[in-house]
């Protein structure tokens, strides 16, 4: 029983269980770098394997390389399997930095970062079955349910741009973008003095 190490195990073992079966998911020990990272820094960023290569060792990873990784069927096969191979060097090592770091993990309610993480991975076959099997999607009830929050988004929108603070801010700037948080900020912080 060999640690098969991966960033984003539930990725990996989709593809291997629809070439190989099933079975794969119980066969053997995996792990994920990117479960680890998630649980020792949860922040944005933190399920991107470049992210995480710069942040422990510096290196801009995905940076080092000119393949197209949106299209690597078409990228010589030379330069797709040296780009992989970065990636699967970068993983195991930074597997192997972060392990310590779990296992000195410990919660605000006294549970240790590797029963976090054991918890997480506990949960990843069951995932990947779930997503191989995938969910019915019932688009009558989605319809119904987008013009319900459309409506309801209309409504909160009349009201917010009747708000004095809102009104202010236009007077100054000019129509406030109710989707645009650097003018959302300006508006908390400047108008409504909300730090």
């Amino acid at each position: 029983r060999c640690r098969k190490i991966c960033f984003n195990a539930a990725f990996e073992l989709e593809w291997f269980s629809y070439f190989y079966g099933d079975e794969i998911l119980a066969a053997g020990q995996w792990e994920d770098a990117m479960a680890q990272a998630y649980i020792l820094n949860n922040r944005m960023g933190s399920n991107s394997l470049d992210a995480n290569i710069l942040y422990r060792f510096g290196l801009p990873l995905k940076s080092c390389t000119q393949v197209d990784v949106k299209n690597l069927d078409n990228e010589p096969l030379g330069d797709v399997l040296s780009y992989n191979g970065g990636d699967s060097k970068f993983t195991h090592k930074l597997f192997y930095v972060q392990e310590p770091e779990l296992k000195a993990l410990v919660s605000e309610r006294g549970i240790s970062g590797l029963e976090i993480y054991a918890e997480q991975m506990a949960r990843i076959p069951t995932l990947v079955r779930a997503q191989q099997k995938g969910v019915a999607i019932d688009t009558a009830v989605v319809d119904q349910y987008a013009q319900q929050l459309t409506s309801q988004i209309k409504e909160l929108e009349t009201v917010l741009y009747g708000i004095k603070e809102v009104k202010n801010y236009e007077s100054i700037h000019g129509t406030l973008d109710l989707k645009s948080p650097p003018q959302i900020k300006v508006v908390l912080k400047d108008f409504i003095r909300d730090p």
